[in-house]
C-alpha cells in the first residue's frame, strides 16, 4: 500500500485523478477561447541582388630626406636640428603637426610650435624644411638621451607618421637621424 509524506495510507477514492483531469480541462477551453490572430496580406519577396565593396582610407606616410644639425657662431654651438622632409602627394602642411614622443611612447603634440609659420619653408620642389630650435631641444635631452620627434599627417580619422631621433652626448645635442 503507498503511503502520503506524514506516513499514512493514501486513499484510492479517485479524488487526485478527478482534480487533475478538471485542471486540464480548464486549461484547454482557455486555450481554446484565446482568439487567433488574423491573416494579413503582407510578405517579403526578393526580385534582386545588390552588392557592394568597402575600401579603407591609404594614408602614405611624409618621408624624410635628411635631420642636419645647425650650428652657428665661433664655438659652433648647436643652435636647432634642422629636418628636410616631403608630405604625401595630395596633403598640404595644414594636414601636418609636429610631435614629441613622450615617455610610454605617448604622442604629445609639441606646443607653440607650427609647422605652417616661422619655423618651416616648403621648396618649389615640394620638400619641406621645419627648423626645431634648441628650446625645445635643450629641456629635453640629457647627457646619453634621445628624443623622438613626430611629423604626422591625418585625413578622415587616419594618421600616417615619419619619424626623427635626436641623440645628445657629453657636448651635448650630438646628432639626429630619421627613425
Amino acid at each position: 500500500m503507498r503511503t502520503d509524506i506524514t506516513g499514512r495510507p493514501r486513499r484510492r477514492d479517485g479524488a487526485a485523478l478527478r482534480g487533475r483531469v478538471g485542471v486540464g480541462l480548464a486549461a484547454l477551453l482557455l486555450v481554446a477561447s484565446t482568439p487567433v490572430p488574423a491573416v494579413t496580406d503582407a510578405g517579403w519577396s526578393v526580385g534582386s541582388f545588390t552588392g557592394g565593396t568597402v575600401v579603407a582610407a591609404v594614408v602614405p606616410p611624409p618621408v624624410i630626406a635628411a635631420c642636419t644639425l645647425r650650428r652657428e657662431g665661433l664655438l659652433n654651438t648647436v643652435t636647432g636640428v634642422i629636418v628636410t622632409w616631403r608630405l604625401p602627394p595630395g596633403f598640404t602642411l595644414i594636414e601636418a603637426q609636429l610631435f614629441r614622443v613622450t615617455s610610454g611612447l605617448a604622442l604629445e603634440p609639441v606646443t607653440g610650435f607650427s609647422l605652417g609659420t616661422i619655423n618651416t619653408v616648403t621648396g618649389a620642389d615640394g620638400t619641406v624644411t621645419t627648423t626645431i630650435p634648441t628650446t625645445l631641444l635643450g629641456s629635453l635631452l640629457t647627457l646619453g638621451s634621445s628624443t623622438r620627434f613626430t611629423f604626422q599627417v591625418q585625413r578622415s580619422g587616419w594618421t600616417a607618421r615619419a619619424d626623427v631621433l635626436v641623440t645628445s652626448d657629453l657636448l651635448g645635442i650630438s646628432g639626429c637621424r630619421p627613425a
